[in-house]
């Protein structure tokens, strides 16, 4: 569960079990070989192998990157640190580590697989090892982000209320054609964090394999639902996959599906920046609905999967 301190310009993310935003920690699985998530087939990811996030730009707004971890080797190509300006961007949680190897860890038959083994990753720390982090520090990174004509944002944190200047550089990096993905929150059935709450921001919330909810779970402005329970992740020690759960999970999962919604657009319109409402579009047609019929304060549009006849 995110916990808000409220304190003049600070966000404090504290948790139940583990240490980082949306992040609790529940078995090791592994210590050799590789461990294939269960996700990769719920969302039929292979069906759609020449799509694989290719030089698709994703940041990564979070604890930092283990850029030496094996399973990352290579993929991220630029890093920046708003804690400790100038310094790289460490990860001394584990937390980035577990929501970049989702989305972009090499198929090499060790730790795990992600979603986009192809993608560009770009670290952006804007929390430290406790969980603690400056909104400046967070609104710094997506101004980076900006600056840095990424595609996709990933933020798998939040906060409780909103704040203007937040909003104004979230609506200031859609305008510039880049996609934010951003975690609901686990608020025990509280409303939504921000900035996932803001408009066109994609909000995600956690379904497990049979597309229940946890009882962890926010609810308010849900946009898509996915996989972020019972989930191998990597650690910060390099010969061991964790289990964990949480909406960070979740987002990073729908942040690989929108890597391969972009490429494919781009291809389709020849390196054109897609804008978020062509990709809702496409997800949107990817969702299998749950609960009420129709978008729901709960599962959103509902679970996204890519379809096998894509």
């Amino acid at each position: 569960m995110v916990i808000i301190v409220k304190r003049k310009n600070y966000f404090i993310l504290l948790l139940i079990i583990a240490v980082i935003g949306a992040y609790f920690l529940t078995s090791n699985l592994s210590k050799s070989n590789q461990v294939v998530p269960w996700t990769i087939e719920y969302l039929n990811v292979d069906s759609l192998d020449e799509f694989n996030g290719n030089n698709i730009k994703v940041a990564i707004l979070d604890t930092g990157i283990d850029i030496s971890h094996p399973d990352l080797k290579g993929k991220v190509v630029k890093e920046y640190n708003t804690i400790s300006p100038g310094n790289p961007s460490i990860d001394e949680s584990g937390h980035g580590t577990a929501v970049a190897g989702i989305i972009a860890a090499i198929d090499n038959n060790i730790g795990t697989k992600g979603i986009n083994p192809q993608v560009n990753l770009y670290s952006v720390k804007v929390v430290d090892e406790n969980g603690r982090g400056k909104l400046e520090d967070l609104i710094e990174g997506i101004e980076w982000c900006i600056d840095q004509n990424v595609d996709i944002i990933n933020i798998s944190l939040g906060r409780s209320h909103g704040n203007k200047s937040l909003e104004a550089v979230v609506e200031k990096a859609i305008e510039n054609g880049i996609v934010i993905v951003a975690s609901s929150g686990n608020n025990f059935n509280e409303d939504s964090d921000y900035p996932a709450a803001y408009k066109n921001v994609i909000s995600v919330t956690t379904v497990d394999e049979k597309n229940i909810l946890p009882s962890f779970v926010s609810k308010g402005k849900i946009d898509y639902s996915a996989p972020g329970t019972e989930i191998p992740i990597l650690t910060l020690d390099h010969e061991k996959v964790s289990e964990s759960e949480g909406t960070s999970y979740a987002t990073a999962h729908l942040t690989g599906l929108v890597a391969h919604v972009l490429q494919r657009n781009q291809i389709a319109q020849t390196n054109e920046k897609s804008t978020v409402e062509q990709v809702n579009n496409v997800l949107k047609s990817w969702s299998k609905d749950l609960g009420v019929t129709g978008k729901d304060n709960l599962f959103g549009e509902g679970s996204v999967s890519i379809p096998k006849s894509s």
